[in-house]
């Protein structure tokens, strides 16, 4: 992770900032949770256990400031609630979420099927695309079983 951490102290030195003790924890926090897709409650949960001084308010303003910078992906999941993931490759769209209406849970679905759609989009419009996010709303293969539609 150290690697990672040092591009990410690059990138935030850029915009004249520092990556403090509170925001390198918020960074080790979401690597070590990998794919968990975590809330911005459950990662200062998390890190309170490291830095039981860390605030809400600091990782929410870390959260912000790291959505900015690329750094993080932001993934609205609907009823005003947000989760939050790291972007390893932030120029590279690799995958769009599976979101269950009934427990929550998200998924990850890691193939890219709209390249074709860009490039229609492009011709026809004239719209250079950078990136894009698909979400899918319903219900997981559990909630589906288990009957709870």
């Amino acid at each position: 992770m150290t690697d990672w951490v040092e591009k990410v102290r690059q990138v935030i030195a850029a915009r004249d900032q520092r990556l403090t003790p509170q925001r390198q924890l918020v960074l080790q926090v979401l690597a070590r949770e990998g794919d968990s897709h975590l809330s911005a409650e459950e990662i200062y949960l998390l890190a309170r256990r490291e830095m039981p001084e860390i605030g809400l308010a600091t990782v929410y303003r870390t959260l912000e400031l790291f959505a900015e910078l690329g750094v993080i992906s932001r993934l609205e999941v609907g009823a005003g609630q947000a989760r939050y993931e790291l972007n390893r490759q932030p120029d590279l769209h690799y995958h769009h979420h599976l979101i269950c209406r009934k427990c929550g849970r998200i998924e990850e679905f890691r193939e890219d099927l709209l390249e074709e759609l860009e490039r229609r989009v492009e011709e026809e419009t004239g719209f250079s695309i950078t990136d894009h996010n698909l979400r899918f709303f319903g219900l997981c293969r559990s909630c589906r079983t288990n009957g709870s539609a």
